[in-house]
Formats: C-alpha cells, sequence, structure tokens
C-alpha cells in the first residue's frame, strides 16, 4: 500500500564556520523507487544524513481488507471480505447464500465495534435494496440472523412475570398483561414500552383521554414500569405552626424596629 512513486526525504541545510552554525531551514527531495526497490540512478547518490526524515506515502485509493462477520440463519454463514467502502447488508446477506425458512428477519441484529447494537430492519432492507434501511457495514461488523422466537416476556409492576407463547390473532399489549395476572401495585401504564426482537424500543403515545399501546410481535418483550411514590402530604398543623412562628418573628422585628 505504499506510494512508491513519491518517497519524501526532508534535511536540514545549515552553515557551519569556526564560530557559528547558521541555518538555512530544510529542504525536501523526493524519490521514485519502483515496487522491486530499484532506483534510478540520481536517486542513489542521495545520502542520507544525521537529522533527515524520510517519509514513505500511502497509496490514497488504497483499501485495506475489512471483513465482517454473519452468524445464524443463512445458508453460508462464516466471516466475508467487504468488496468496497459501501457494500450494504443486502448484499452481505446474498453472498451469504440467502437466508434459511427458519430465518427470523424481523429479529435481525447488527453489532458494530465501539458502538454496540445497531437497530436494523431487515425486511425493509431486503425489500429496498440501496435505500436508507440498506445499512452500510463497516469492519468488524456483526450480523446475527435467529431463529423464529415465538416466546413473549412480560416484565415489571404486573401479579406474574410470565413467558407466553405468541398469539398471532392477538397483538393487542392488554391481551399479554391479562395473562400475566393483571396489573400489580402502582403500574405506569402511560409509560409502558416494548422491545421488539430486533432491539428497537417503543413507547406508549398518550393522547388526553386515549393511550395508544405498541403492537405485539414475535419475540416482544413488554415492560411494565413502577409508578414512583409522591412525597408525603405536609401536615396541616406543621403549615400552621410554621406560619404563626414566622408572623411572630416578623411582628417582633417590626416593633423592635419602631422601637429604635
Amino acid at each position: 500500500e505504499a506510494e512508491s512513486g513519491r518517497i519524501e526525504i526532508s534535511s536540514i541545510v545549515d552553515t557551519v564556520t569556526k564560530y557559528n552554525i547558521e541555518s538555512h531551514g530544510s529542504v525536501n527531495k523526493i524519490v521514485a523507487i519502483n515496487p522491486n526497490l530499484e532506483i534510478d540512478e540520481a536517486s542513489e547518490q542521495i545520502v542520507i544524513r544525521p537529522m533527515d526524515i524520510v517519509f514513505v506515502r500511502r497509496k490514497s485509493d488504497f483499501l485495506e481488507q475489512h471483513t465482517v462477520k454473519i452468524l445464524g440463519e443463512v445458508n453460508y454463514p462464516g466471516d466475508f471480505v467487504l468488496l468496497n467502502n459501501s457494500e450494504s447488508l443486502s448484499s452481505i446477506i446474498e453472498r451469504a447464500g440467502g437466508l434459511k425458512s427458519e430465518a427470523y428477519l424481523a429479529g435481525a441484529k447488527v453489532y458494530r465495534k465501539n458502538v454496540g447494537q445497531v437497530v436494523v430492519s431487515l425486511q425493509d432492507a431486503l425489500k429496498n435494496k440501496k435505500s436508507k434501511f440498506d445499512l452500510i457495514l463497516k469492519n468488524e461488523d456483526i450480523i446475527i440472523i435467529p431463529q423464529i422466537n415465538d416466546i413473549v416476556s412480560v416484565k415489571g409492576a404486573v401479579q406474574h412475570e410470565v413467558n407466553m407463547k405468541y398469539d398471532a390473532d392477538n397483538k393487542n399489549i392488554k391481551h399479554y398483561i391479562s395473562a400475566a395476572g393483571g396489573y400489580g401495585e402502582r403500574p405506569w401504564k402511560k409509560r409502558i414500552t416494548v422491545k421488539y426482537a430486533n432491539g428497537k424500543v417503543k413507547e406508549t403515545k398518550n393522547y388526553l383521554f386515549y393511550r395508544k399501546y405498541p403492537r405485539i410481535t414475535e419475540g416482544a418483550v413488554v415492560e411494565v414500569p413502577t409508578k414512583p411514590k409522591k412525597d408525603d402530604k405536609v401536615n396541616l398543623s406543621e403549615i400552621i405552626s410554621y406560619t404563626l412562628t414566622t408572623l411572630t418573628t416578623l411582628t417582633t422585628l417590626i416593633i423592635l424596629g419602631r422601637s429604635l
């Protein structure tokens, strides 16, 4: 990946006499070296001196081999070298032989180094290749295509946390909360969330007299948070006592002020 046609040598140019050293700055020479390390006669005459700096530049169009890993329900899982800087999720799926019949597209995940999980919609990526849904992959990305997960989990402020089979005829969240025995103590209904198999989280939408809960899909996790306790109300007698004490203090100060 070295740019052999542009190697720079930077040298300090000084005039040294018996009594002083006068610096004239630095001078740069550019040397071309063939890939087999042969150089021309002029370049052979260049002598490297103390304090010289040699710069070997990198080719501007050089592409390192970047790899991604795809695991799970594809026909050829494993490591793949990215063909270019813009290869996308749908392209890797195709190169991996496509999806198996057991693949759960809605549960597809991508993990990126130093970032963590990246939420993707594999259905939209495959349906609309090279669109905004078709994620551009980076070096060391890990793609996981799971099997179909037909379990829905209900957690938090319910009577009994449960894991139950997904019912395609019942996508309403209340059906699954009812299966958990209903709400527990102090459920925060307007803050209920649903985490989907691909990592995406949807929250409850609250309107004036209406709540719209997220729909349930395979592999979803319903989380019912607990409403925090309100601060204890201040005792009425304490308010009266504090008010009288304050008034008494103010009256005393007024009397003292007039007497002065």
